[in-house]
């Protein structure tokens, strides 16, 4: 059982197959953005904290611009993130072709796999939408972070707030399976962090509106643009300030720097 936007009881049957296929797609979705996010952030962090703790980045900057070393970490981690999407594609294409070519599918004769896809295609779709949304700013969170550390052991400690952000979105999409009209679940999937965990799950089981679809893509897509713009903004001074007094002392400092900068212009 689970209430519609107007407060209806909907019956659901656990053995809907649609249904089934739909909440697979929610939990692949929110596990695939949870495992990319823990890899990924720790790789982009380590990269740039590399080039800045081996007193390199200096060199970098006199012959590339801030902004398009920062894009350039981006892209590269974005390539690698493609790169695995097409790898696991080609495996998935592949276990299929072996599957039907040894009739072991013989067993699923009853069930048209179009048609279920066909029933679950909004959540594919929307799904891809917010694991994109989600990384892409996770990502660009974690190269900010990355650029306050000053030696690369600290990396682990600077992006601990990140993986306890992605933690928390994950298991509050966990409980949206089964309570996806939860004033917790309602509040916390408009707040950018968690939406990519716990929208799939609503748009699953259908319990949320067009119009708060697009208020949280819209939110999504803004919050991104002004991570991004807010990293690009202060990562010169982020990558040329040194500090063992934490991220809110370094980054005291590169705001300092930020605006004596902007003051000499």
């Amino acid at each position: 059982m689970s209430r519609n936007e107007a407060g209806e009881v909907v019956e659901q049957s656990a053995q809907d197959p649609v249904m089934f296929v739909r909440i697979g797609i929610a939990y692949a979705v929110s596990i695939i953005v949870f495992i990319f996010i823990m890899n990924y952030v720790s790789i982009i962090s380590q990269e740039i904290a590399v080039e800045k703790g081996s007193r390199i980045m200096e060199i970098i900057l006199s012959s590339v611009s801030p902004t398009a070393h920062f894009l350039g970490k981006l892209i590269g981690i974005l390539l690698v993130i493609m790169t695995q999407v097409v790898i696991y594609i080609g495996l998935y294409f592949l276990i299929s072709f072996v599957l039907r070519q040894l009739n072991l599918l013989d067993s699923f004769e009853g069930l048209n796999i179009g048609e279920l896809l066909q029933g679950s295609s909004n959540v594919v779709i929307l799904g891809i939408v917010y694991a994109i949304s989600g990384i892409l700013i996770y990502t660009v969170l974690a190269g900010f972070l990355g650029s306050l550390v000053s030696k690369t052991e600290d990396v682990n400690k600077m992006i601990t707030p990140i993986i306890f952000l992605a933690l928390g979105g994950f298991y509050v999409g966990m409980f949206a399976l089964n309570s996806t009209n939860n004033p917790l679940v309602r509040i916390t999937l408009q707040i950018p962090l968690f939406t990519p965990f716990i929208m799939p799950f609503r748009v699953a089981a259908e319990t949320v509106s067009s119009t708060e679809i697009v208020i949280s893509i819209v939110v999504s897509v803004l919050f991104m643009a002004f991570v991004l713009w807010f990293s690009l903004l202060f990562y010169k001074s982020n990558v040329l300030i040194y500090s063992d007094k934490g991220m809110v002392n370094a980054f005291k400092r590169s705001f300092a720097l930020w605006k004596s900068e902007r003051a000499s212009k």
